[in-house]
């Protein structure tokens, strides 16, 4: 049973270029589902309010006269007296996407008054005019192109010393570049955003590093196989030394900004081997770890763990040097053998994910491995009793850890074949070979193995996939050599 990194264990005898294909579509699937659990924790757009100001959009209610005297008392205040005017307009477009639509359709000159604004008010009106078009970006795709006029002005105020424009400025953009119109985000990178919000990531202000961690995910994401193309301008293989300072001990002692920078390295690190292994050598693993230890030891929640997992998973797809580092110690096997007991689907998979690569190491990597207490019957849990596709990710998993007849005796010992006859009726084609193939090596390397496959009715599995065509010759070999023949009807 051959084995290879950056997904699963390899049964059949398709070229490295599908191996790519089959690696690349595992890591988009494992991506999709990550975002979806990630929703709850980083949307692609926020509003910004003013704290205690109301949510309840039911009772947000508001008149064409309303918006009228604002707009208006916008245009009549005399230059470098507007930010009373602006203050209104914020909090009445804060209300609900319905006002910021009126507003743009019935007075659609407001985007070069707030620009005004941004170019000649004082501080106060730079703020509030920034953080008109922050809320304005954070509605509709339409309401969004509508401000894309601003984003020069917003990136020029990047440079500004006042870190609390600086923060507006950047929640903006973040805004603009988590748009689903990705063109929107294209245009920020086209006009030059890039280098002034990676540049905010040193900021000695703490909400400024965060929003431009969340700017940062929001242009990144989607665009990982284009990574340095996207940073050609700015160096892209220098552009992870900009996260070295995070990744000192005990450096981030705000959990929600640790997190975003967590989120960021997800996108990051779903890039290439180049970058990873930057990453890797700049200590990202001790950040990892000090991550998840913070979460062991109370001092944050679980919503760490998740973007934990997905790095080492990304880390560990790209080749055997990433995944001899993190496995130089336990520290992170262990961690991730905590997250197989999980109270998400999602943890669960995505753990099982990197520790399949994992057990595709050497036998002295994957002895240390199974060495933790209660790993194997785990494994063995999650592939009987969990939903389907984790219990795909806890086949490959086992699968490896056999590989070539290693351990195999200590699986069966722990019940999974059981597992792995169920499987040979799942839904795709290569979850079957997995089975068949485990099933194969099982009764080559253990002893009374027939007899307990005689006892999970395998003969009624290999029946139907003798009508397979990509499975008939396999099952009927393993029918001839162990099985009597009479035991198929």
């Amino acid at each position: 049973m051959s084995t290879r990194k950056g997904h699963h264990a390899s049964h059949g005898q398709e070229g490295s270029k599908q191996r790519a294909q089959a690696a690349k579509a595992q890591k988009i699937e494992n991506f999709n589902s990550l975002r979806k659990e990630k929703r709850h924790i980083q949307m692609s757009k926020r509003r910004k309010r003013e704290e205690g100001e109301s949510v309840d959009i039911q009772e947000q209610q508001f008149s064409e006269e309303e918006i009228k005297q604002v707009i208006e008392g916008l245009i009549n205040a005399p230059k470098g007296k507007k930010s009373e005017s602006l203050k209104q307009l914020r909090r009445l477009m804060s209300k609900n996407e319905l006002i910021i639509d009126a507003i743009i359709q019935k007075y659609p000159n407001t985007i070069n008054l707030l620009i005004e604004s941004l170019d000649s008010g004082g501080a106060e009106e730079r703020l509030e005019s920034a953080w008109c078009i922050t809320n304005i970006a954070s509605s509709t795709s339409d309401n969004t192109k509508y401000i894309m006029t601003s984003v020069g002005h917003l990136v020029t105020l990047l440079q500004s010393p006042d870190h609390v424009l600086q923060e507006q400025c950047l929640w903006a953009l973040a805004n603009i570049g988590g748009d689903e119109d990705r063109s929107l985000g294209e245009f920020l990178i086209q006009n030059g955003a890039l280098q002034p919000i990676i540049n905010c990531l040193a900021s000695s202000h703490i909400s400024v590093s965060q929003c431009s961690a969340w700017a940062l995910s929001n242009l990144i994401r989607g665009r990982q196989e284009h990574f340095e193309e996207l940073f050609i301008d700015i160096k892209a293989t220098s552009f992870p030394k900009s996260l070295n300072r995070f990744f000192k001990s005990n450096q981030i002692k705000n959990e929600n900004f640790r997190l975003e920078i967590l989120w960021l390295l997800t996108y990051i690190s779903n890039s290439n081997d180049q970058i990873n292994e930057k990453l890797i050598s700049n200590g990202i693993l001790n950040f990892i770890i000090e991550s998840f230890d913070l979460f062991k030891n109370g001092q944050c929640s679980e919503e760490l763990i998740i973007p934990c997992v997905r790095i080492i998973g990304n880390l560990l797809s790209s080749g055997d040097k990433s995944a001899s580092l993190t496995s130089s110690n336990n520290t992170i096997p262990f961690y991730l053998f905590l997250c197989l007991s999980h109270s998400r689907r999602v943890v669960v998979k995505e753990a099982c994910w990197a520790l399949s690569n994992l057990l595709a190491g050497t036998d002295e990597e994957v002895n240390r491995i199974i060495s933790i207490e209660g790993f194997i019957p785990k494994l063995v849990d999650l592939l009987i009793n969990s939903d389907y596709e984790t219990k795909r990710e806890a086949a490959y998993c086992i699968a490896n850890l056999c590989s070539n007849g290693r351990n195999i005796d200590l699986s069966v010992k722990s019940g999974a074949l059981s597992g792995y006859v169920l499987l040979l009726k799942a839904p795709d084609a290569e979850i079957v070979d997995v089975s068949l193939s485990f099933i194969e090596m099982a009764l080559q390397y253990v002893a009374g193995v027939a007899e307990i496959l005689e006892e999970l009715d395998i003969t009624e599995y290999l029946g139907n996939l003798m009508y397979s065509d990509n499975f008939a010759k396999r099952a009927q070999k393993i029918m001839d050599d162990n099985f009597d023949e009479n035991m198929v009807e």
